[in-house]
């Protein structure tokens, strides 16, 4: 299984007039990628234990005052527009490197597995 890594949260780094202030609660997905109830574990950075508060407020400029990382699979859901809530898609984190290697030999393994029990043609002359 593929370990992921925190990742930075990219959609509310640019300012955008529209959002200033609004708060965005970010949550979990379920293993069919539909939001649930439980809020991410958000991280200051890529390696400390530092966690930020879920939701975050987004500025006057409509960003985050701050990165933000996570590192689940996350729907954020934006609140205080005047119009109802939003969502974004689901947002995945990146994985290791090594998970995609990993993965990159198992498939190299398996298609030369296949070929070595794949019978040999023969032509026959006309």
């Amino acid at each position: 299984m593929a370990s992921n890594r925190r990742t930075l949260l990219r959609d509310f780094l640019l300012p955008n007039p529209v959002y200033a202030n609004v708060e965005v609660s970010v949550f979990l997905t379920d293993a069919a990628g539909d939001l649930t109830s439980t809020l991410a574990d958000l991280f200051e950075d890529q390696t400390s234990a530092l966690a930020l508060l879920n939701p975050q407020t987004l500025d006057s400029q409509g960003k985050f005052g701050q990165p933000v990382y996570f590192q689940d699979d996350v729907i954020c859901v934006i609140d205080g527009l005047g119009v109802g809530q939003q969502q974004t898609g689901v947002i995945s984190p990146q994985v290791e490197a090594s998970d995609i290697d990993n993965a990159t030999q198992l498939s190299r393994i398996a298609m030369s597995e296949r070929l070595t029990q794949r019978p040999m043609l023969t032509r026959t002359p006309i």
